[in-house]
């Protein structure tokens, strides 16, 4: 599994090692592709299909829903499983809000894979990069007098659910609070 990690101004993904891959923690925090923030709630032994035994699972408890559960395989990799960003992290990326690159957004159906792709990398810095590039679209569309596009709009509220939801756990605040200090962050950088 990867974890982002800062190095002096030099950002490279470390491998979390094996035995942290398969060592998640009760009670502590991971991002998972597709279901956000969740919560290490156990591990447990479950019978698997085409699995003579029980195998031993983690049990993560979804934060945007926590009356559901997610099983995930101890001895699994976890490509779709990384841990919270620290406080540290989370303000380093709030307060470079500004340096972050929206991109260029492909029209149609090419802009779809990309929106995905965004999405399940589950990275902060891309997910950034998406909103802002599809806050900007929005804007310019609006301002030409087209519609909105209903893949943009979905890819948009997805990418600020997760991105949001992660800072305000890390952050303890509400997610309010965290689009204002986003936001603040952004204008004073373009005012300097």
């Amino acid at each position: 599994m990867l974890r982002k990690r800062k190095s002096g101004s030099d950002e490279r993904f470390l491998f979390i090692s094996e035995t942290e891959k398969t060592m998640l923690k009760k009670d502590s925090y991971v991002m998972k592709t597709g279901d956000g923030v969740c919560l290490v709630m156990e591990e447990l032994c479950m019978k698997a299909p085409g699995s003579p035994a029980p195998v031993p699972y983690y049990r993560l408890q979804p934060l945007k829903d926590p009356g559901s559960s997610v099983f995930v395989p101890v001895k699994e990799h976890y490509p779709d499983i990384r841990p919270v960003l620290t406080k540290e992290e989370a303000e380093d990326l709030i307060e470079n809000v500004s340096e972050i690159d929206p991109g260029t957004l492909p029209e149609g159906k090419k802009g779809d894979s990309r929106f995905l792709e965004a999405l399940y990398s589950g990275d902060p810095k891309t997910l950034v990069g998406l909103i802002k590039g599809l806050f900007l679209k929005a804007r310019e569309r609006s301002s030409s007098g087209r519609p909105k596009i209903a893949a943009e709009e979905r890819a948009f509220r997805m990418a600020e659910e997760i991105l949001y939801s992660e800072l305000a756990l890390v952050l303890n605040i509400s997610e309010e609070e965290v689009l204002e200090r986003l936001r603040l962050s952004a204008e004073k950088k373009t005012c300097e």
